[in-house]
């Protein structure tokens, strides 16, 4: 998308505009408002490489080397960084530390161990994974995924040999490994789907907690929608079903206004520049007029006048 009467798209005009923010010190400034202290950013990744995933897909993948830049941004810049239920409780509970951020990673893919797990543990920053847990009982490959990414390195004419374990989930021993280092493991349905019908959601959502609990020893209480997909009509099942917080695909800093089953998270990858991720990071990205405000617009619905224990009916 382009700017109406010239031809700079719209996303670079948005990047030049955050890195003379940052170049300012007006997103510093910015992170320094009660407006931002009142609010946590939970951030969202999915795979990081092992060897060029990134450059395949830079909207999935996020290389090591720009995760590290991510993660030190997040110490220079002052934040906080919490587990996904402190952060949550001192969210509602008006209490938050100074500019608050959540670390997620969706669908526990074999590289979240391999390559983000020690970055994490270097800087003693806690995260959670959300996984899916039908492939645990079979093959751990994501094979629509892999296919495409060897197809991509054929015809590139790479030389490396792939990693055997690229693209792949992680396993049930190597989920309790993770978790045994105090890495917080949480649901992402067992199939990697939200089924429309009722008893399909509530038997999916049991099967997957159950498995990740009699894995890591410890019940799940908190859920990701595969794909960012969610139902407004199932807010109440899935509160009954014992799901505390559920986060989105829906780019925005959480605030008291915000359902605990429809938390909003920033979708970090390689194709985000560092000058987009703290402005998202301090909250002058909020500010900034955009044509995204939902991941799936389909769900846009009325739901911003509900109160943490309300559910749409």
């Amino acid at each position: 998308m382009t700017c109406s009467g010239c031809r700079v798209p719209v996303a670079a005009l948005k990047t030049a505009l955050f890195t003379l923010a940052n170049a300012a010190g007006v997103s510093r400034r910015f992170a320094e408002t009660a407006w931002r202290c009142r609010r946590v950013m939970i951030l969202c990744y999915h795979g990081v490489s092992l060897a060029d995933e990134h450059e395949w897909n830079p909207t999935l993948y996020i290389s090591p080397r720009t995760l590290t830049r991510r993660l030190d941004a997040l110490r220079r810049l002052g934040c906080t960084v919490l587990s996904l239920p402190e952060a949550v409780d001192r969210l509602y509970a008006e209490n938050l530390p100074d500019r608050a951020v959540v670390l997620t990673f969706d669908d526990g893919y074999y590289d979240f161990k391999a390559k983000a797990l020690p970055l994490l543990e270097e800087r003693r920053y806690p995260a959670t994974v959300y996984v899916t847990t039908q492939q645990w009982s079979g093959d751990i490959t994501i094979e629509h995924l892999r296919t495409s990414y060897l197809s991509w390195r054929s015809i590139r004419g790479a030389v490396a040999p792939c990693s055997a374990r690229a693209l792949s989930v992680m396993t049930q021993s190597e989920v309790a490994d993770v978790a045994g280092r105090g890495v917080a493991i949480e649901m992402h349905t067992h199939r990697h789907r939200l089924p429309l019908d009722v008893d399909g959601l509530l038997l999916d959502i049991r099967v997957n907690r159950d498995l990740i609990a009699s894995t890591t020893g410890r019940v799940p209480r908190h859920l990701c929608y595969p794909d960012g997909v969610y139902h407004t009509a199932h807010l109440r099942h899935l509160r009954a079903c014992g799901v505390e917080t559920a986060t989105t695909c829906d780019p925005g800093l959480a605030a008291t206004s915000a359902h605990p089953l429809l938390l909003p998270r920033f979708v970090d990858c390689e194709a985000c520049s560092q000058a987009t991720f703290e402005a998202w990071v301090t909250g002058v990205a909020s500010w900034i007029p955009r044509r995204t405000h939902v991941a799936h617009p389909v769900h846009d619905v009325v739901y911003n006048h509900l109160g943490p224990n309300e559910c749409v009916f």
